[in-house]
């Protein structure tokens, strides 16, 4: 039987063991911050809306844009806001741009035309001196009710930044091989899978009529939460880039659909989501509506050791463990960013499996990613390698970026410094600074834009995150 699991929950939360083996933090969530890093002027003025701050976007190293682009199909998803190099601009067809909305072209719309006109995507290759992006936003409520928005909506980035290094190990491409070989046909469960985005829908029969492709093979994944409700994950690939898994979870679905289309099934050991109250419906949770809409709920990312990553975690991500499970074959902690002032609907999953996987493994993983961090950051403000595109962000946090650092010096851990591309602030001035954190899987933490009061830059801020001819 699994031991009991501790929580390492705020002062004033307490702490709640579920059935032996899940603990659930219960705490009150900050107010959204309407003022976070993509908002911007609109056209008479007014700042439009930003995104929720917390968790806002997945970004994932690939040699394979054009394959992520094509499986963008089994998303509702539009055109991300965030604009490439301009030597990726590519030649639209003037119909093909008014469908577009009149949005300046660059690899990024290629996706919304290949998702939405199929008739144009052989129009707009995604080719260009340095590299390539396929990024995309998930539509949000007031998109399909026709208000618009702006960045609201979850972002998921595929980044082929080929001219950077990947250090001595495994190239990109080899190492997406050998996800491949462990994803199979997904009819079975490999470690690697435990690198995923988790998205919640209303209505996952809804979802599968209206999106999912029905030659993509997934993994069935049936689970109860905290609080004893009923959920059903449907897990597949997003292409060929390397932990690029999307799990799409529902607690409204057709069980026997389900399992007669899955490539595999399996009982769940933990809540797939930490749910922290057991009164609010799922869909109030996230607020939710019908239509086809994918709500973030939660980045999950594999360990090697899971004792060490929630350490760092609580110690230099400054994040709260809200739920943890130990059992026999894998071992589990979520966290929210709740002490940085944030929104933490979208959770942050750490796994640790003993499962059987194949000849490449989680530590393999480790290795080539932190190595090559090793080998080519020469300092936080020098260098740059093709990895550091396999991150999340939080945006919004109200912690200093001189605290920040402070706490990643006491841990020896490995920190990067970019400017974006576009002027993407959070408020606190005009020499802002993305702070990226290595993790111990190797894995980047992007936190956007924090509060550099008392803290002077020790060299030159390069604008390599948006700039994919940018060597650092």
């Amino acid at each position: 039987a699994a031991a009991f699991a501790s929580c390492a929950a705020a002062a004033a939360a307490a702490c709640l063991a579920v059935a032996g083996t899940v603990a659930i933090a219960r705490q009150t969530r900050p107010t959204k911050n309407d003022a976070s890093l993509f908002a911007r002027p609109g056209p008479r003025g007014k700042t439009e809306r930003a995104p929720p701050d917390g968790v806002v976007k997945h970004t994932y190293a690939t040699s394979d844009v054009d394959a992520a682009i094509k499986a963008f199909g089994s998303l509702p998803v539009a055109l991300a806001p965030w604009g490439g190099d301009a030597g990726c601009s590519v030649a639209v067809p003037g119909d093909v741009l008014k469908k577009l909305g009149g949005a300046p072209v660059d690899c990024v719309a290629y996706a919304l035309a290949a998702h939405s006109f199929p008739e144009t995507y052989e129009l707009a290759p995604c080719e260009c001196e340095c590299g390539a992006v396929g990024r995309v936003q998930l539509l949000t409520a007031d998109d399909l009710a026709g208000v618009g928005s702006f960045a609201e909506g979850f972002g998921l980035h595929h980044v082929d930044a080929r001219d950077r290094s990947a250090g001595d190990g495994k190239s990109v491409a080899e190492v997406e091989a050998a996800f491949r070989k462990a994803y199979g046909g997904f009819q079975k469960w490999d470690p690697l899978m435990d690198m995923n985005v988790k998205l919640y829908s209303s209505d996952l029969r809804e979802y599968m009529s209206t999106y999912f492709k029905n030659e993509q093979p997934y993994f069935l994944w049936l689970w109860t939460d905290a609080f004893g409700r009923s959920f059903a994950s449907v897990a597949f690939a997003q292409g060929t880039t390397a932990g690029a898994v999307v799990e799409v979870f529902s607690d409204a679905f057709d069980e026997a659909a389900l399992r007669a289309g899955a490539a595999g099934v399996a009982a769940a050991a933990y809540p797939r989501y930490a749910f922290r109250d057991g009164t609010t419906a799922p869909a109030a949770h996230f607020g939710a509506s019908s239509g086809g809409v994918l709500y973030a709920a939660a980045v999950s990312h594999f360990v090697s050791d899971l004792a060490a990553a929630s350490s760092f975690y609580q110690d230099v991500l400054v994040a709260e463990e809200i739920a943890s499970y130990r059992g026999p074959k894998s071992r589990m902690a979520a966290f929210g960013f709740g002490p940085h002032g944030v929104d933490d609907t979208v959770q942050v999953l750490l796994v640790e499996s003993h499962a059987e996987g194949g000849p490449f493994s989680v530590r393999d993983f480790e290795t080539t990613l932190n190595e090559a961090h090793a080998a080519t950051l020469r300092s936080a403000y020098d260098g740059e390698n093709q990895w550091l595109d396999f991150h999340y962000a939080i945006s919004g946090t109200r912690l200093a970026m001189a605290e920040l650092l402070d706490r990643a010096t006491k841990r020896g851990a490995t920190v990067h410094f970019a400017a974006e591309a576009i002027a993407a602030t959070n408020g606190n001035g005009d020499d802002e600074a993305n702070l990226y954190v290595v993790t111990p899987n190797g894995v980047s933490v992007q936190i956007v834009a924090p509060d550099g009061t008392g803290w002077v830059p020790d060299g030159i801020v390069q604008n390599v995150a948006g700039d994919l001819c940018a060597a650092g």
